[in-house]
């Protein structure tokens, strides 16, 4: 294996271990939040940290992809990186103060019911300001942002077990959430020394970034946007029990979709040094693995949470939250468009710089979520929602196909596609037929997941899918390094 290749691969196994953390984490807190807070403790949170997340996404504009984006293309100078470094921060610094202070007035003109909420979510503005893990994002150093995101969940799981007791203390949920979050963004700086020097401050031009940012905060923009839309306006049109269940049901599938767009995370810098040399025969053999391996693990997630959500639900959640059921078996596609967005905008469309036709493709989803959930959600509540973003997920992904169509070979991608899809469907069936066993709860679901895990598994061996074959050398090699 190549320097390069063993790069992505390691940096991958770092940002898989942070995924699966970001789900063990929940797996022990979230059935304790949803019985001690409620459909609708959970959903203040929710709603809360929706409006927050606005003023976030105008205060960081796009740097994150950016600055991920340009520290890749500079990372062999020293001195370029550090000047580039230097004007993103304080670029970043002076938006999101914008930001707070618009927050802030926000507040003041609205005076919304719970406002202590909203006060502590703030904090979330400061870390926001404070985020620097696209340095180390752009210098492939994943390491460091993995150990620093364990340890400060780890921390977060256990003030929440030990503060958060009555249904009332769901502002101090948000503090923890908001607290852990600053302090992590804080120790990151540490780490700064290693890959920045000092600048002359006469040195920076800001003004050469200010077009990438606004070209990759629009794409940013139109994605969040028709994301936190739906936890708004249920929260607006609905009640706040609503956006409970919708949030509930939305963290466990995207617990779930995290180990297969991780890759994404760990391929932009790699795509953009790629793209930098203009080796457009490496981009396309990126890009057709990676999408394999989008398909191949979405459609093993999706038929996993298929098959166990009847009895898995009720156990996780608690019986106020059995409407989680519906919703996640609506929502559950959205997790193959996402991994396919994932590679296509992400993957592709960032690196190439290419954010125009991102911008589109989000901005119609963004467009058409909009005046479905204005349209479903006061007649089927957090059902809706789902059914809105599911139809726009799909349309985001299939604009995006269209628009790379010259760029990527479109039927490479889709080649085992129906391999893939096929050994889902049996995983399901035979995941369905398991449920009907007069067996506990919990031993119910590990079966399920157990025989579906290894049907999938076994279909992918007999079809002799190219993608299964290469993660299972690619896995014996790590364990033989390890």
């Amino acid at each position: 294996m190549v320097a390069g290749q063993m790069s992505v691969a390691r940096n991958y196994v770092y940002n898989t271990i942070l995924q699966i953390t970001n789900i063990l984490v929940p797996f022990i807190t979230v059935p304790y939040l949803s019985r001690v807070l409620g459909p609708e403790g959970v959903g203040i949170v929710a709603f809360s940290g929706s409006i927050v997340q606005y003023f976030i996404l105008f205060g960081v504009l796009g740097l994150t992809l950016y600055g991920n984006r340009s520290i890749a293309y500079v990372s062999a100078s020293t001195e370029e990186r550090s000047r580039v470094f230097w004007e993103l921060v304080l670029l970043k610094a002076a938006s999101t103060s914008l930001a707070l202070i618009a927050f802030y007035l926000f507040l003041q003109v609205t005076s919304p019911q719970n406002l202590p909420v909203y006060l502590v979510q703030s904090i979330l503005i400061i870390a926001a300001a404070l985020d620097v893990s696209w340095l180390f994002m752009g210098m492939e150093d994943f390491k460091k942002t993995v150990t620093r995101s364990l340890f400060m969940k780890l921390v977060g799981a256990s003030l929440i077990f030990i503060l958060v007791k009555t249904s009332q203390d769901f502002v101090l949920y948000a503090l923890i959430g908001a607290g852990t979050t600053l302090f992590g963004q804080l120790i990151m700086w540490t780490y700064v020394p290693k890959y920045i020097e000092k600048v002359s401050f006469h040195s920076l031009r800001f003004r050469r970034h200010l077009r990438g940012t606004v070209r990759l905060f629009i794409p940013t923009v139109a994605v969040e946007v028709y994301v936190v839309l739906d936890k708004t306006m249920i929260g607006l049109i609905s009640t706040d029990a609503e956006v409970g269940i919708y949030e509930m049901s939305q963290r466990l599938v995207k617990m779930a979709l995290s180990l297969v767009t991780s890759m994404g995370v760990v391929m932009i810098p790699r795509m953009s040094a790629v793209v930098a040399r203009r080796d457009s025969n490496l981009l396309n053999s990126y890009a057709r693995r990676s999408f394999h391996f989008a398909t191949y693990g979405s459609i093993f997630v999706a038929a996993m949470i298929m098959g166990v959500i009847p009895d898995f639900a009720p156990m996780f959640f608690g019986e106020a939250f059995l409407k989680t059921v519906d919703v996640i078996r609506t929502i559950v596609p959205v997790v193959v468009f996402i991994a396919w967005s994932n590679v296509l905008g992400m993957q592709l469309m960032v690196p190439m710089k290419l954010e125009r036709r991102l911008t589109l493709s989000v901005s119609l989803g963004a467009m058409i979520n909009f005046p479905l959930n204005l349209v479903l959600i006061p007649f089927l509540g957090a059902i809706g929602a789902a059914i809105s973003s599911v139809v726009a997920e799909f349309s985001v992904t299939a604009s995006q196909l269209f628009l790379m169509r010259k760029e990527i070979k479109i039927s490479s991608l889709f080649s085992e596609f129906h391999k893939h899809l096929l050994s889902g469907i049996v995983a399901l069936t035979l995941m369905s037929l398991i449920s009907f066993l007069p067996l506990a709860s919990l031993v119910l679901v590990f079966l399920e997941l157990l025989v579906g895990a290894i049907t999938y598994l076994v279909m992918q061996k007999l079809f002799k899918t190219e993608i299964n074959a290469l993660v299972i050398a690619k896995l014996r090699s790590f364990l033989k390094r390890s």
